[in-house]
């Protein structure tokens, strides 16, 4: 019984199921790609229905309900492939390949065993085939081992059994494979692989590749076919064939018998369309040969993908054709295809260079650039490989001065390369196959450095990253030397509160840092600090420009030339202004933070020159927030030349004088129903600059008004959630503090209930104080509306695990279900008022990863005049409904709907 065979009256070849990667030493591993709606198992799912609804004073409400969650469980299923029959004689090994397929949606594990095995058959075995070639990697038996198999992935092994002596010819003799998942048996359960007993010839044909895996277009992929007749006599004709289908193709002339040339076209050796077919008269007992042949792989095979190819033969053993009509598969080899990498360098903009080199040596035009200058160039990255790659860009070996750092930039020059793939280095971005991307490098010279024409050179180094891709054949680095002949210029800048006599003695005079002068101000107002700016380079005529920046200090005495400040405090206001032409004074004031400048034009060089005329008058304008603490904040004030990095800095002081000023905000109002509850946030802020401690008076935290039935509890916020909750702690006025620094705020809920007798209409005003500063008060008041109607949703859930759409009982607790499992939700809506009410809508959505089934939703009213319930579908019909009711929803009044989904 041949169940392998195909029937049909040409070779055919079996299209088994995709196999891919060898996993370490056990696995042939194909990683799916799930659908992006589908549910890992671990995933939680949930939603919440909502309401809207008319009270009877015609004003819109909203309720929500209770959040419904169900947790996504494991399917277990897989499959067995295939069902074989061989012929062998006695005394002779049969081998059987298989393939264990993991269909579930999460990682399970399968040991293998052999069952009903014919008393005729011995030393059989189930052995690792990890490349899929029919032959066993190996002589140890992993029958009863467990081993893990990812969704979507597949096992493959190898069945071996022998024929004892006494085997009667034509007798069929079998034996099962069973696979158990680490969750019990999982369908189909077993394969049966047959011997037939034969006394004829036997032949028996493997596939294999030369390599496993390889980039698009590989070649040549040698493709080796092993015969072997095991039986006890010489075969009549055999015919072995290998449709290659559109993954392959024969390289014409390039097949070989047992190492001799075949010719196409002659010798039994025939290639018909791209299936090449050898037809040998016969073989001999004993004999093992192979056919041999190249192919060329598909150029647009998917990176990623596994081709497999399966051959078949059919052959007379003497006296019988085998099979009497088809053909009998071979093992089916798999070739993986692999993504290369290759990444080359050009040199970029041409304005920059004078010669250049793909991954060579690019000549920059010369530059000419002052201490701590800054050198920018362009290169061109182009990945050579054939997919998408991402590559590390790094500088590499460079002759630049000592303390040079290098900066590289998108093409825009001012975005940073980032690192995009989380492996902790700077990165190209994805690059498409034969796409560039463009690399800004800029080298920042340090300040010390004084040269004349001496030309540089750096190394830009990019590194593909394929190696953190499994399936990635190989990794490549591409470096580009850059050269540049800078000549650097010496230059300098002076800073002074006064305009300088050159005496030496005044404020700032010279490198380094000097303290200027401190000013005192209150919070909310403005303070202005002179300083002059002298172009103090030593060659006359060499005018240069300066950044201007004032920034906050903190590293009191020192004396280092270019101290590098830290952000203004939050909330200052920090502008320099150039004073008028002739001005030797800055104003009282600037009015709306007018005609502020970030740097000065172009200053001719003082040359030693002891005029004032050589010194320029600017003005810092600081604007204090209101609510600035009470300190001494220092700043410090920098010039720094555009082009020759000459710099020089001197500090100032603004000191803030004390205010006390706290405030507990908004006044609120709200709705609830008589003896109902509601819960209001304040926020108490220290709008002064000094620590407060916060207190609530004993006598009048709370005072309601009227105060008949009316209660309430202040509440501290401590967990920082920002909601009233368990975590939150109860404040007992007289005693309970909260110490708040300058500018910080803290949240308190007040919970009120209204009383139980109230009327619809009937409202409370509670006026809320605390005390700071010493005795200061600060109020806020909250107004509370008793209401007369109030609807309650209540949702729950029971896991369909047909999908039969009939429900049993419902909770609201959370739940379990796996995918093509159905849930039903319910949602009951009540009138918790005492009144009417109109115009009920309530609405809800299909949670994530399921798909709303629509034609089942249905709705009912009870105890009340409610009427129509009618479901409009949105999103589709994948994302929910609503559901609008007509009439009036009475007190204690229900609505129900219910409706099924289904996890993708």
């Amino acid at each position: 019984m041949n169940r392998n065979h195909q029937p049909t009256s040409q070779l055919s070849v079996a299209r088994f199921a995709t196999v891919a990667l060898t996993l370490l030493f056990v696995f042939a591993l194909f990683v799916p790609t799930l659908s992006a709606q589908q549910a890992t198992p671990g995933t939680v799912i949930g939603n919440q229905a909502s309401a809207t609804y008319l009270d009877a004073s015609s004003v819109s409400r909203q309720s929500f309900s209770n959040l419904v969650q169900t947790n996504v469980t494991q399917i277990y299923s897989a499959t067995l492939t295939n069902t074989q029959t061989r012929y062998a004689t006695v005394g002779t090994q049969v081998v059987f390949p298989h393939t264990y397929t993991n269909t579930g949606n999460g990682n399970d594990t399968v040991s293998l065993a052999l069952g009903t095995i014919s008393a005729n058959l011995t030393n059989t075995a189930i052995y690792i085939d990890a490349n899929g070639d029919g032959i066993p990697d190996n002589t140890t038996n992993i029958a009863g081992t467990s081993y893990t198999v990812g969704a979507g992935q597949t096992f493959k092994f190898v069945v071996v059994g022998t024929l004892i002596a006494g085997s009667t010819s034509g007798t069929s003799y079998s034996m099962t494979v069973t696979p158990t998942s680490g969750h019990g048996v999982v369908a189909p359960t077993t394969n049966v692989d047959t011997i037939i007993a034969t006394s004829n010839a036997a032949i028996s044909v493997t596939k294999s590749m030369s390599a496993t895996s390889g980039a698009p277009g590989y070649t040549p992929l040698a493709v080796t076919l092993t015969y072997t007749n095991t039986g006890n006599a010489t075969s009549g004709a055999v015919v072995i064939a290998d449709p290659l289908g559109s993954n392959f193709t024969y390289i014409a002339s390039s097949g070989k018998l047992n190492g001799a040339t075949l010719t196409d076209g002659s010798g039994g050796w025939v290639v018909t369309g791209n299936t090449p077919t050898l037809t040998i008269p016969s073989i001999a007992p004993g004999v093992t040969g192979t056919i041999t042949f190249n192919v060329t792989v598909s150029a647009s095979a998917a990176v990623g993908s596994t081709l497999t190819n399966t051959a078949n033969f059919a052959y007379n053993d003497g006296t019988t054709q085998i099979p009497a009509t088809g053909s009998i598969n071979t093992n089916g080899a798999t070739f993986s295809i692999t993504q290369t990498a290759g990444v080359a360098w050009t040199a970029g903009d041409p304005s920059d260079f004078t010669a250049s080199a793909p991954n060579g040596t690019d000549a920059l035009g010369a530059k000419t650039v002052g201490q701590g200058g800054t050198i920018t160039w362009t290169d061109t990255l182009t990945n050579t490989g054939n997919g998408y790659d991402t590559f590390n860009i790094t500088p590499g070996v460079s002759t630049f001065p000592a303390g040079t750092t290098f900066q590289f930039y998108r093409v825009d020059g001012v975005t940073p390369l980032t690192d995009s793939n989380g492996d902790g280095i700077i990165d190209s971005g994805p690059v498409a196959a034969g796409g560039t991307a463009t690399i800004k490098v800029t080298a920042t010279l340090p300040t010390s450095t004084v040269v004349t024409s001496t030309a540089y050179s750096l190394k830009v180094i990019a590194t593909s990253t394929a190696t953190t891709a499994s399936n990635f054949a190989s990794v490549a680095a591409a470096t580009d030397t850059d050269t540049v002949t800078v000549t650097i210029t010496s230059s300098s800048v002076d800073l002074t509160v006064t305009a300088s006599a050159n005496t030496g003695a005044e404020p700032g005079k010279g490198s380094g840092i000097a303290s200027g002068v401190t000013n005192t101000v209150a919070p909310g107002q403005q303070t202005i600090f002179p300083f002059f700016v002298q172009n103090t380079s030593t060659t006359t005529g060499t005018a240069d420009s300066y950044n201007l920046t004032v920034q906050s200090y903190t590293t009191a005495g020192n004396v280092t030339p270019t101290v590098a400040g830290t952000a203004v405090p939050n909330g200052w206001t920090v502008l320099i202004h150039q004073a008028a032409s002739g001005a030797t004074t800055c104003p009282a004031s600037y009015a709306a933070q007018i005609a502020a400048v970030t740097n000065t034009p172009a200053l001719a060089a003082a040359a030693g020159a002891n005029a004032n005329a050589s010194w320029n008058l600017y003005c810092v304008e600081i604007d204090v927030p209101a609510g600035s603490a009470a300190a001494t904040n220092d700043f410090i004030v920098t010039a720094s030349s555009n082009s020759t990095a000459a710099v020089d800095q001197m500090t100032f002081a603004v000191t803030v004088s004390a205010v006390n000023a706290v405030t507990i905000s908004p006044n609120q109002s709200g709705q609830v129903y008589a003896g109902g509850t509601i819960a209001y946030t304040h926020v108490i802020t220290n709008g002064g600059n000094t620590s407060q401690t916060i207190s609530f008076p004993s006598a009048t935290a709370i005072v309601f008004t009227p105060s008949t039935g009316w209660s309430g509890v202040l509440y501290q916020n401590t967990d920082a959630s920002g909601a009233l909750d368990n975590a939150s702690v109860a404040v007992n006025p007289g005693t309970t503090t909260i110490t708040l620094a300058g500018g910080a705020s803290a949240l308190v809920f007040f919970k009120v209930q209204s009383s139980p007798a109230a009327n619809p209409g009937d409202n409370s005003s509670a006026t809320l104080t605390i005390s700071y500063n010493g005795g200061t008060l600060a109020t806020v008041t909250d107004v509370t509306t008793v209401i007369s109607g109030q609807v309650k949703l209540v949702k729950s859930q029971y896991v369909d695990t047909g999908c039969t759409k009939t429900p049993g009982t419902y909770t609201t607790l959370s739940a379990s279900a796996t995918s093509g499992q159905c849930i039903i939700y319910q949602i009951v809506a009540t009138n918790t008022g005492q009144t009417n009410v109109t115009g009920l809508t309530i609405a809800d959505a299909a949670p994530p990863y399921t798909t709303y089934l629509t034609g089942y939703t249905t709705t009912t009213a009870n105890t009340c005049s409610l009427t129509g319930g009618t479901v409009t579908v949105t999103g589709g019909g994948t994302a929910g409904f609503t559901a609008a009711f007509t009439g009036s929803m009475t007190p204690s009044c229900t609505a129900t709907i219910t409706f099924e989904v289904k996890l993708n």
